[in-house]
C-alpha cells in the first residue's frame, strides 16, 4: 500500500472549486505511485472559472490532468482505495458543489463514492485564503498494488 499528498490552490477569479480538486488528487495520485511522473505544468489562466464536472462533456485541464494521473497509476497496476480531500477557502458555492465533484471525482478514479470523503475546512491557514483571494485543496489518497485490476473494480464500484 502507499500514500500521497496533494495540494493546489488558484485564485478566485480563474480557478474552479473542481479544478482545484481534481489537480489536488492527481498529484496526491503521482505521489502515492512512487513513480515519479513529472506534474503538468499548468498556469491559473489555463484554468476556466467554471465548475470543470458540468454534465455537458466540458473537460477541463484539471480533469484531464486526473485521467492521467489514474492511467499512469492502473498501467502499473495500482488501484485508488480511498481519497480524502480538504477545501480551504471561503468558497461560497463548496456546499452545493461538493457532493457533485465528489461522485465526479469517485467516477475519475474508479472507485465508489463512499470511499472518498470531500469536507470544507473552518480554518484558512494563510492571509491569501481569508482575504478571499483564491482556494485550496488537500487530498490524501491510499493505493494498493493489485493483480486483478478487473475484479478490484468491480468490488470497489459496488462498494465492496
Amino acid at each position: 500500500m502507499r500514500v500521497g499528498l496533494g495540494f493546489d490552490r488558484r485564485d478566485a477569479s480563474t480557478g474552479a472549486l473542481a479544478g482545484v480538486i481534481h489537480r489536488a488528487v492527481a498529484e496526491a495520485l503521482r505521489g502515492a505511485s512512487g513513480l515519479d511522473a513529472a506534474t503538468p505544468e499548468t498556469s491559473e489562466a489555463d484554468a476556466p472559472n467554471v465548475l470543470e464536472t458540468s454534465a455537458e462533456g466540458g473537460e477541463g485541464n484539471a480533469e484531464r490532468e486526473l485521467r492521467e494521473a489514474v492511467r499512469l497509476i492502473e498501467s502499473h497496476n495500482h488501484q485508488v482505495v480511498n481519497l480524502d480531500i480538504t477545501v480551504l477557502g471561503d468558497v461560497s458555492d463548496s456546499e452545493t458543489a461538493l457532493p457533485e465533484i465528489r461522485e465526479r471525482v469517485a467516477e475519475l478514479v474508479h472507485i465508489a463514492p463512499a470511499n472518498v470523503a470531500t469536507k470544507k475546512s473552518e480554518m484558512n491557514p494563510t492571509p491569501w485564503l481569508e482575504a478571499g483571494n483564491g482556494v485550496a485543496a488537500i487530498a490524501i489518497t491510499l493505493l494498493d498494488q493489485i493483480s486483478d485490476l478487473d475484479a478490484l473494480h468491480a468490488s470497489i464500484r459496488s462498494g465492496g
